[in-house]
């Protein structure tokens, strides 16, 4: 050990009060010092109290059984030691063995728990720690080497809770009621340490209003007005009612002959569809058997020739060959001969028991009876395919057919700025191709169907020159001072008085509406940001405008939107009369 070292040991740090002058004294340890030089230190020391300076790892501190050791030899020299260190692993141990600790010079010593552990977390505050023999220039004499460690040290231990008189004078340690004083640290009640996950939690929800705020001012103010604008006019309404043909043939409109351009569009099509028969047959056996045949005398001689149906019982049977009932076969006063007979049927039921009456088609006078049984007859009932089996798979294909061909033809009509005159749907002969034919044995059979379907489209602004012209013709509408604001083509009833593949004959019947042309777009750009009392003037100022009201939403609107897209102009036409539905009657070609 260095002379400075040494000199260090043995500084004695003085109280301010002089009474005390040797009562205390600072011993500063070495990390290669081992317990017997610690213990030789505290009972080579003067004082009564003895702080231990520890460096960051005193290693001969670091066992139960030094910490011990060290606090059984100061109580045997009676004195009181207390460790200066901050390091928490020697906590548990300095409890255990029942000795004061401090983190600093001027902390309040207190026995740790001897079950605490190290926190994770926590952050050891090792700067505050003071190394008083580290501060010491060791090249220096030792006088200038005290001096400087009485200057730095001084009034740096202050243990103004200790005092001599609270050390028992048979064990040099504290008194309980002192040592439970030391161990009460009190608390700056002023001192508050500010918790980061309140100011966090704080901030958070402070910038959350703040989003909530600007999100609810831009939903109110912004997204969610809205304005309608209702305009009544004066109008006047017309029927008009006119046939018109619209042909591939022509490249103009005709208002003299009513004749407008048509544009055909065709789609062919391939269904097929499954139905299950409903026929039957019976593919067994026919029964046979012999009858005998009698007519009276007062009959006559009677023929009768083969093919002919004989009954009994609900079954017919048919003769094999002619008969004739003669003289030469008499019995009983009645002419009789025999016949073999086929049942008209196959089938089991036809196997009848001997001795049954028959009557005999076409001639009433003869009688018939079996002498013995007539048998034979077997059942085997087969499906077979019927006609109403094909036309229902038929049916089944033009219901799903005719929607969604109507649909595509429409749509390719639309493609190309056609207006579609549904009323000219035509289809060709289909080719109906059953995969087993009628009478045919099968469970279900398969129909394919092709067809070729048609529909005309006109020009939707050619046609309106034909409304305007009928219009004109009548002279219901002075389109002179009024234009043409509803030409009603778009509820129009459309009917067929004869349709061809290249060109229709169509009678329209719709009601016109006339009255002020009002640009609607025009209307929105002119209020849009406007307040009501600005709009109802512009607007009335309009020719042929009579009213105009405006409303707003949701409630707390109180002007018009800036976005034309949120405003809504409606103008208001009469209620017309009810022309029926469109239909469409095929003609000959």
């Amino acid at each position: 050990m260095t002379a400075s070292k040494k000199l260090a040991k043995s500084i004695k740090i003085t109280d301010s009060s002089t009474t005390q002058a040797s009562a205390k004294e600072t011993i500063y340890i070495d990390a290669e010092d081992d317990i017997t030089r610690i213990i030789d230190s505290v009972k080579s020391s003067d004082a009564k109290i003895i702080a231990l300076v520890l460096p960051k790892r005193a290693n001969a501190l670091q066992s139960l059984v030094n910490m011990k050791l060290l606090k059984r030899s100061a109580t045997q020299a009676k004195k009181n030691i207390v460790l200066i260190t901050s390091e928490h692993g020697l906590m548990p141990l300095a409890g255990a063995a029942g000795i004061h600790v401090a983190k600093t010079p001027q902390s309040k010593p207190e026995i740790p728990a001897s079950t605490q552990s190290p926190r994770s977390n926590a952050v050891e505050d090792l700067d505050e720690e003071v190394d008083i023999a580290d501060k010491i220039d060791k090249t220096k004499s030792v006088g200038v080497a005290q001096r400087e460690a009485e200057a730095v040290d001084d009034d740096v231990i202050e243990f103004d809770n200790i005092k001599v008189d609270d050390i028992d004078e048979d064990t040099g340690s504290l008194t309980q009621s002192k040592a439970n004083k030391a161990k009460k640290v009190k608390k700056d009640k002023k001192l508050k340490v500010p918790s980061f996950d309140r100011f966090r939690l704080g901030v958070g929800l402070a910038i959350l209003a703040v989003i909530l705020l600007i999100g609810g001012w831009v939903m109110a103010f912004v997204v969610l007005p809205k304005a309608t604008i209702t305009i009544k006019t004066d109008t006047d309404t017309a029927v008009s009612s006119f046939d018109f043909t619209a042909s591939t043939l022509v490249s103009e409109v005709n208002t003299d002959t009513m004749t407008i351009p048509a544009v055909v569009e065709q789609l062919k099509k391939t269904e097929t569809e499954k139905s299950t028969t409903t026929g039957q047959r019976d593919d067994g056996t026919r029964a046979s058997g012999e009858i005998r045949l009698s007519v009276s005398f007062s009959s006559g001689l009677v023929s009768i020739p083969a093919g002919t149906a004989v009954a009994t019982g609900g079954n017919n049977y048919i003769t094999q060959a002619s008969v004739s009932l003669t003289k030469t076969d008499f019995d009983n006063n009645k002419f009789y001969n025999t016949v073999d007979v086929l049942a008209a049927e196959n089938g089991d039921k036809y196997n009848i028991d001997s001795d049954k009456t028959f009557t005999v088609a076409g001639f009433s006078s003869v009688s018939g009876r079996n002498p013995d049984e007539i048998d034979g007859g077997t059942s085997k009932i087969v499906k077979i395919v019927t006609q109403s089996d094909i036309d229902e798979a038929i049916a089944k294909i033009n219901q799903k057919l005719d929607d969604s061909i109507k649909s595509d033809l429409k749509s390719q009509h639309t493609a190309n700025n056609v207006l579609s005159l549904e009323a000219t749907y035509l289809s060709s002969e289909p080719v109906i191709k059953p995969n087993v034919e009628v009478g045919q044995e099968a469970e279900e059979v398969t129909v394919s169907y092709e067809a070729t379907y048609t529909m005309l489209g006109v020009s939707r602004k050619q046609l309106a020159e034909l409304v305007k012209s009928d219009v004109e013709k009548d002279g219901e509408l002075d389109l002179s001072k009024q234009s043409i604001i509803d030409d009603g083509i778009d509820t129009a009833v459309m009917r067929i008085n004869n349709s061809k593949a290249d060109q229709a004959y169509i009678n329209l019947r719709t009601s016109v509406i006339a009255g002020p042309e009002l640009d609607e777009d025009e209307i929105k750009e002119n209020v849009r940001g406007k307040k009501v009392g600005e709009i109802e003037s512009y607007v009335k100022s309009l020719t042929g405008v009579q009213d105009v009201s405006v409303k707003y939403s949701p409630f707390w609107v109180y002007s018009t939107p800036k976005s034309t897209k949120k405003i809504t102009v409606i103008i208001e036409k009469p209620e017309l009369p009810d022309l029926g539905s469109s239909s469409s009657d095929g003609g000959d070609e």
